[in-house]
């Protein structure tokens, strides 16, 4: 990812939320609730998560309310962007409601400032990766995926949440005339940085189709597991699965 991707990130993170609430009229929360619900693994197992692309960790809280004997290491290039998501960790008190587990929650989370394309951390040390609208970003997804491989266990799952860029014509009517116009309008006069929402309407517009992203996981050698649209094909789940051993 480039340095002006990771700056225009940081220029809008204490915002961030908030605009994605708002933008979204509090989809995003469900598409969240729905993305960690297809992990298959059991809720009692200590199921050690990545979440790539962290950004300000909604995802990982999310992993963290469905999986409470779970731990997660949460990777993003943006500092400000995990600085901000750390700020929503710490005022959740120890084991408090939804997020109560067999340890306290700062010790469930670890987040990381690293590049998901080189990350820090051993082969086939995580049974789950997920991903929430990051995976466009990288320059290079192939390689990526690739990074993703080597440090998910055999038997392992992937989730990627994102937007793909649609081929269905309503879907396609609605992307540009929102990320065209209120996107950009909106996201501009909440964080002051228009060009910001933009640039993310153009990542849509240039990124692979779910088909063709699909594909890319089968070359990747992942098997897609399953691949379903939210909210009429607005955004879009991808699951795949690393084969066992000796498969």
């Amino acid at each position: 990812m480039s340095e002006q991707i990771k700056n225009l990130f940081s220029s809008i993170s204490p915002t961030y939320d908030g605009l994605n609430h708002l933008l979204s009229l509090n989809t995003d929360r469900r598409w969240r609730k729905r993305t960690i619900g297809q992990i298959s693994f059991s809720k009692e197992r200590p199921v050690a998560a990545l979440d790539l692309c962290a950004g300000t960790l909604d995802l990982s809280l999310e992993f963290l309310r469905q999986y409470p004997a779970g731990k997660v290491w949460a990777v993003d290039f943006s500092h400000d962007m995990l600085k901000h998501g750390l700020t929503k960790v710490r005022a959740h008190s120890p084991n408090e409601g939804p997020l109560r587990g067999s340890a306290p929650l700062q010790k469930r989370i670890h987040a990381i400032c690293a590049d998901g394309l080189q990350m820090p951390f051993p082969t086939e040390f995580f049974d789950v990766v997920f991903c929430g609208f990051g995976f466009r970003n990288f320059d290079d997804q192939t390689a990526a995926l690739k990074e993703i491989h080597r440090v998910l266990k055999p038997d392992g799952q992937l989730l990627i949440l994102e937007f793909f860029r649609p081929t269905n014509s309503l879907t396609r009517i609605f992307h540009n005339t929102y990320g065209n116009f209120i996107l950009p309008l909106i996201g501009g006069l909440i964080s002051g940085r228009k060009e910001a929402y933009r640039y993310l309407h153009r990542s849509i517009a240039d990124f692979y189709s779910l088909e063709e992203c699909k594909k890319l996981f089968e070359h990747a050698g992942f098997t897609i597991a399953n691949a379903k649209n939210f909210s009429m094909g607005v955004c879009s789940l991808i699951v795949g699965k690393k084969p066992p051993l000796g498969v």
